[in-house]
């Protein structure tokens, strides 16, 4: 089955006539309509975006663990697995975290020490609810 998520964007609209440039980042997979245009008459354009499910997770690939409350922890978001594990790695191999539970939250700890800042190779291996194999690895920034 694949999960769609549905973001209604309001409000995101700006004069055309005022010529400002508009990014939006998009942090969910689904469909989306976001507006992004206005006439002189007053007319608002949009355009349907449509975001791939790549593989039923999300990944980000840094965060912040300083402790003010944002982008402190690395976590999934979109995965439902029925077996799950994910193992974090230093640059000379060190297995600095592990864990089975899709819903785990990596503080930046090893133990109770924190990491330093820096860039480190998380594997995940798991099998979707329909039986199927996936294995993720790449990098992710610790950025204290």
């Amino acid at each position: 089955m694949e999960r769609v998520l549905c973001v209604h964007f309001q409000n995101v609209v700006q004069s055309m006539i005022r010529k400002t440039l508009h990014i939006i980042l998009f942090v969910a997979v689904g469909f989306f309509t976001p507006l992004f245009g206005q006439s002189a008459s007053g007319e608002i354009s949009n355009s349907n975006t449509q975001l791939q499910d790549q593989g039923g997770i999300y990944i980000p690939n840094a965060f912040t663990p300083n402790g003010d409350g944002v982008n402190d922890e690395f976590y999934l978001t979109h995965a439902d697995f029925s077996r799950f594990t994910i193992s974090i790695f230093d640059r000379w191999g060190n297995q600095v975290y592990k864990n089975t539970d899709v819903d785990f939250r990596w503080n930046g700890d090893r133990g109770n020490d924190p990491v330093p800042s820096g860039t480190y190779v998380y594997v995940i291996e798991a099998t979707t609810r329909k039986g199927e194999a996936i294995r993720r690895s790449g990098t992710v920034s610790v950025m204290r």
